[in-house]
């Protein structure tokens, strides 16, 4: 997720409304016709209410970042623009030419959102993420258990620890129950945490779903929709990657569960096991 503040100028607010034209037109304006010498896009910057509110909140001060949360927009791409004192759009939309031309040129953008106060303007550029769905489940847990063991089949470096190529691991049902016990857990609670809000730790949620043990090993991860994204985030992380590449470990589990309401959107569980 990227999410840049570009600030030029912030200047005493008057009444606030919300943006029905100005400013939105501007920037497609810009967009479809291209600026500093450059093409424009074809694809035009679609209105966003959630991105109105985030717009809003950074008019009375709020972050970028804080300003998404809240609106519980969960963006893959994301970035602001503030300019103070337009007298019109004709103006509005030579200073964004002028001074914004790569980011509205910017195709990976999606959708906008803006806010007005007096001569003053607010704008938010964004992409927003796609969750998975619950009937995904099954393939990107299969897709999952292939990414790993792809991982798993040449040698490593984890931070500074070296490891072999190490053989494949199964799915277990088990694992996958305690992995999906937790991500819910970590959804319902907003937080990311390998400590169950109950106190348990991964050993007795794993014994609590019926697996009996010698070595058990989690993974978590929350904000990244994508689970080929969430293994490769793993495997750059030394701790994280130790447990993929663990030739002790023979069985895996892996589950996400959704919580639109938060700021991370999914929180993911990789629970590593070998059985007595």
């Amino acid at each position: 997720m990227r999410r840049v503040a570009i600030w030029i100028a912030l200047s005493a607010a008057l009444a606030p409304s919300l943006v029905s034209g100005g400013p939105l037109d501007a920037l497609n304006s810009v967009r479809t016709q291209g600026c500093g010498g450059k093409p424009g896009v074809t694809a035009r910057l679609v209105r966003d209410s959630a991105l109105n509110e985030v717009a809003m909140r950074m008019s009375s001060g709020a972050a970028l970042g804080d300003a998404v949360a809240a609106a519980h927009f969960h963006a893959r791409l994301s970035t602001s623009i503030s300019i103070a004192g337009t007298p019109d759009e004709k103006a509005l939309t030579r200073v964004i030419a002028e001074r914004f031309c790569a980011d509205v040129l910017n195709a990976d953008f999606e959708r906008a959102g803006a806010w007005e106060r007096g001569k003053d303007v607010w704008i938010v550029l964004a992409t927003p993420f796609t969750l998975p769905q619950a009937k995904d489940a099954a393939a990107i847990r299969k897709h999952a258990l292939e990414l790993v063991n792809q991982a798993r089949a040449k040698a490593r470096k984890c931070g500074r620890q070296n490891f072999g190529a190490a053989r494949a691991v199964a799915l277990d049902i088990k694992l996958d129950r305690t992995a999906l016990t937790h991500s819910e857990d970590m959804a319902r609670h907003g937080h990311m945490t390998h400590r169950g809000s109950d106190g348990t730790s991964v050993a007795e949620r794993a014994a609590h779903a019926g697996y009996k043990w010698a070595k058990v090993g989690e993974n978590v991860a929350a904000g990244t929709p994508g689970v080929a994204d969430v293994i490769q985030g793993w495997l750059q992380s030394p701790e994280h990657c130790a447990n993929v590449m663990n030739p002790d470990f023979t069985q895996m589990g892996i589950a996400y569960a959704l919580n639109v309401e938060s700021e991370d959107g999914i929180y993911w569980t990789q629970v590593f096991g070998t059985p007595r």
